[in-house]
């Protein structure tokens, strides 16, 4: 909703509206002292400017009556409402501002192509033009993917149940990684269940109570998740299995997992470093490296305690890990091992989920032999370990149920040699 305020360019010229902007970008060019700004439009601006990481230069901002005349603009001009603003995005084209302001559900639009600048307004409804105002147009089309973008979901998924409450690909490149709290001990199929009802929300990931990585939305997409579509275009969003009441606790295996799943994420999209600062203004504002990504919080976007006291606590903890595991990661490799015989007896039986001893052992070492896991030797069938044989049988082109019985443990044996 508009919420027009009026202020001195003297007084109050180097007033901060937002994080990027200032009254004195929005003043009269005639040299007028009054400044009307409607908060909303410096919202809609400063969204833009954090999904682009590029400056936004705002050509025209308020305009006096005499000076709206002056350049010719038309009589009821919003501009004189203090309802408008002509930008430009520094190094984006003006048709990708124009389609992604679009994408805001921002009321006037105007792209103007041949000048290379964006008109936005704060009007009720919603009307889009292309270089003149009576050249009305229906849509400016589909924000364009990042350039170059190749998505990928992770191997660590062990449960996948895709569903249709997201934007569509993104339009930002993947360099963020928004962790959520769940607000109760949840599995993998639950978690699902409330991204298939009614509410309009969804994640990337989920991390059920068990540890188990479950994809609802795939990384090319864009969820809806963090109450921000300039932070969701850019973030891979986890859903975390969390105590029902504050601080909203994680059990151990899930923090352990969100450890492994934000690495798997980072390698993934050539990252080298996560990043935590632990400030809202300085996180949104940093423009990350082509190495780096960067940690953001549920509750900078909206009224929630999300990710909860507890992780959010743990914030630096996560960052200092996942950066730890990649530098560890892209270490030189060890010379090989001579290869050495099994040390575990086989299983004559079949092996799933929940079970534990040297019969897992002996899958674990196969796993790890064969397919070129990294699986503790644990003797722990866990979400990993199903993950693992998940993956193995689907390459194998064996029923995926991930129960290692008579047909997996062959194909086991004959791949290890």
């Amino acid at each position: 909703m508009s919420n027009i305020k009026t202020f001195s360019k003297k007084k109050d010229g180097g007033t901060r509206l937002a994080a990027h902007f200032t009254v004195s970008e929005f003043a009269s060019k005639d040299g007028a002292d009054e400044v009307k700004i409607d908060l909303l439009l410096v919202q809609h601006l400063e969204t833009i400017r954090q999904h682009f990481g590029k400056p936004v230069t705002v050509n025209s901002g308020y305009r006096t009556p005499a000076h709206n005349a002056a350049v010719g603009g038309v009589k009821d001009s919003y501009h004189v409402k203090g309802m408008a603003a002509d930008i430009v995005v520094q190094g984006v084209k003006s048709k990708d501002v124009a389609q992604y302001a679009e994408s805001l559900k921002i009321g006037g639009i105007g792209w103007y192509e041949k000048s290379n600048f964006v008109h936005i307004d704060t009007r009720p409804g919603c009307v889009r033009w292309k270089d003149a105002g009576n050249n009305v147009v229906k849509t400016f089309g589909t924000p364009t993917p990042s350039p170059g973008a190749k998505y990928t979901n992770s191997p660590l998924v062990g449960y996948t149940r895709l569903v249709n409450k997201h934007s569509g690909l993104r339009t930002h490149c993947i360099d963020r990684i928004t962790p959520h709290c769940v607000v109760g001990q949840v599995t993998a199929a639950r978690l699902g269940d409330i991204f298939s009802g009614t509410r309009d929300v969804s994640s990337n990931y989920g991390i059920a109570l068990d540890g188990t990585v479950a994809l609802y939305v795939e990384e090319k997409n864009r969820s809806w998740c963090s109450s921000s579509n300039a932070n969701d275009q850019r973030a891979i969003t986890i859903e975390c299995a969390s105590d029902p009441k504050p601080p909203y606790a994680f059990k151990t295996v899930v923090y352990n997992t969100l450890v492994k799943l934000c690495t798997d994420i980072c390698k993934r999209n050539g990252k080298k470093k996560l990043l935590w600062f632990g400030d809202k203004t300085k996180s949104l504002n940093y423009s990350p490296k082509p190495d780096e990504m960067v940690l953001t919080v549920h509750r900078w976007f909206c009224n929630k305690s999300c990710p909860g006291d507890w992780m959010y606590a743990r914030m630096g903890d996560l960052a200092q890990k996942v950066t730890a595991a990649l530098a560890a990661d892209s270490s030189p490799a060890p010379a090989p091992a001579a290869a050495t015989k099994c040390p575990y007896v086989e299983p004559t039986k079949d092996i799933q989920y929940g079970a534990k001893g040297n019969n897992v052992r002996w899958v674990q070492w196969h796993l790890n032999k064969a397919a070129g896991e990294k699986l503790a030797v644990d003797g722990i069938f866990g979400s990993l370990t199903k993950a693992a044989v998940l993956r193995f049988q689907k390459n194998k082109k064996l029923v995926q149920d991930g129960i290692v019985g008579p047909k997996t443990r062959a194909a086991l044996r004959k791949a290890v040699g």
